[in-house]
């Protein structure tokens, strides 16, 4: 039993990290994401509300840079987003900076507005699958899975977007205010 764990922790080790994403991250944005918006903005953890406020987006031609504000107008984090380099998506201002929440939502709005899968709608490494979908309308699912456990999931319904990490209990929800 323990030599099957040991495996099965080496296997997610191995794969984990590595998404079958698209080489060419040229317009993957979907066309409902107008990467200049406004959003209200709100994280919850296992159901309870830990921040409120506005998501502001602005396209750039390497990506899109982003700024964060609380309820009151502090700026919590701002940063940029590139699509080729990853080593340039770290926050680079703000309160929250340094924190884990930095790290948490960066990655959050790189998976729901840059990943696509190398091969549509799904790809597959090792264990690992990751599946992009687009239904009528305005409505879309992105989601990572490591075998039939699922890492996380991004989905667009109209105006709102939901991003979770199910193993983390972590909700993240934006509704778009404005479009440019």
């Amino acid at each position: 039993m323990r030599w099957l764990i040991s495996l099965l922790l080496y296997s997610v080790l191995c794969a984990g990290c590595s998404l079958p994403l698209a080489q060419n991250n040229e317009n993957v944005l979907a066309p409902e994401l107008v990467p200049s918006a406004l959003f209200n903005i709100r994280i919850e953890r296992w159901g309870t509300q830990q921040l409120s406020g506005l998501l502001a987006l602005r396209d750039r031609p390497a990506g899109f840079s982003y700024v964060l504000l609380d309820a009151t107008g502090m700026k919590l984090l701002e940063g940029e987003i590139n699509r080729e380099n990853d080593s340039a998506n770290l926050p680079f201002g703000g309160i929250l900076k340094e924190s884990g929440v930095a790290v948490f939502f960066t990655q959050s709005l790189e998976r729901i507005f840059l990943y696509e899968p190398s091969k549509k709608p799904c790809a597959r490494s090792w264990l690992l699958q990751f599946c992009s979908e687009k239904e009528k309308g305005h409505t879309w699912y992105k989601t990572a899975r490591f075998w039939p456990f699922t890492l996380w999931r991004a989905e667009g319904k109209g105006e709102m977007i939901q991003y979770s990490q199910p193993w983390l209990g972590v909700t993240l929800y934006l509704k778009n205010i404005r479009q440019n």
